[in-house]
């Protein structure tokens, strides 16, 4: 049981990291890095890009992770 607890929270994780950086990308596809200042390309950080897409990525493997331990005890 411990096992399929721990193989739950490696998959929550492992989704948690792809769509953090799925919703990162279409992020920065909505609203690009940049701003030109005097004819010039400046790339900035967005730091609240970053932060909402760990947020997002969190929720998920929280989500997931619960799904995965209902099935769990539905099995049983």
């Amino acid at each position: 049981m411990i096992y399929k607890i721990i193989l739950s929270l490696v998959v929550s994780i492992a989704i948690c990291s792809i769509f953090t950086v799925l919703f990162y990308q279409f992020l920065l596809w909505l609203n690009p890095p940049y701003v030109i200042v005097d004819g010039q390309i400046r790339y900035t950080m967005p730091l609240g890009t970053v932060i909402f897409s760990l947020l997002f990525g969190v929720i998920v493997a929280i989500v997931t992770f619960i799904l995965c331990l209902w099935k769990l005890k539905r099995q049983n």
